[in-house]
């Protein structure tokens, strides 16, 4: 079934986002895809934001 990295567009016809967090120099996912826009990505995980600001540790919610 899997297309590849890009597969999510064809069924959805949107970008996924999802919950990175910066590990050494590189970023890691760390949570499941969520298929929403950026703004509503952000306030999915936005009490995750905030703890993660409070444990110093580099949180974003990018594109896949």
């Amino acid at each position: 079934m899997h297309k590849g990295h890009f597969w999510h567009l064809e069924e959805t016809g949107c970008r996924k986002y999802s919950l990175f967090a910066k590990v050494g120099r590189s970023w890691k996912r760390v949570s499941p895809i969520t298929c929403r826009n950026r703004k509503e990505s952000e306030l999915f995980f936005f009490k995750t934001l905030k703890r993660a600001s409070g444990f110093k540790v580099k949180v974003q919610v990018r594109p896949i």
